[in-house]
């Protein structure tokens, strides 16, 4: 169900895309770079982000201390 209402919403934004031209889009280097930066962020700095505050609470709540 959750798949179906995700298609439901991407549906109108995926029939705007122009893919014709995106050829043209992906042969600056800059947008390479924002992609990777995305990637970057998304990939490794967040799950990172993530497991240290889990981390963190979890020692907080062993040694019990009051932050």
């Amino acid at each position: 169900m959750l798949a179906v209402g995700l298609l439901v919403m991407m549906y109108p934004i995926l029939c705007k895309v122009q893919y014709e031209t995106l050829h043209r889009v992906f042969a600056h280097r800059q947008v390479w770079i924002q992609i990777g930066f995305s990637v970057f962020m998304n990939w490794i700095v967040a799950p990172l982000l993530m497991v240290s505050s889990s981390i963190i609470t979890h020692l907080k709540e062993k040694l019990m201390l009051t932050w």
